[in-house]
């Protein structure tokens, strides 16, 4: 896919991932991936690579910050 604008394609290995759902406004989602990266390591595993997160709410729909939803993926090595 080529690049348009400010918008650019790219491509995400596959592999292992741990995936936390976030209900909250996006400026707090700190804790989120603290806990997510605790969790992935008091499993076993190792976060590798960038997190990346999949906006769920449409905040011109959704006006309420305290109900966005967003899942934060982090791939991980086991």
């Amino acid at each position: 896919m080529a690049a348009a604008g400010q918008v650019v394609s790219s491509t995400l290995s596959g592999g292992t991932a741990a995936v936390v759902t976030y209900l909250g406004p996006y400026d707090a989602m700190e804790s989120a991936y603290a806990s997510l990266a605790e969790w992935v390591t008091h499993r076993g595993g190792r976060p590798t690579g960038d997190p990346w997160e999949i906006c769920c709410s449409d905040p011109a729909i959704e006006p309420d910050r305290r109900q966005w939803w967003t899942e934060i993926v982090m791939p991980l090595r086991v």
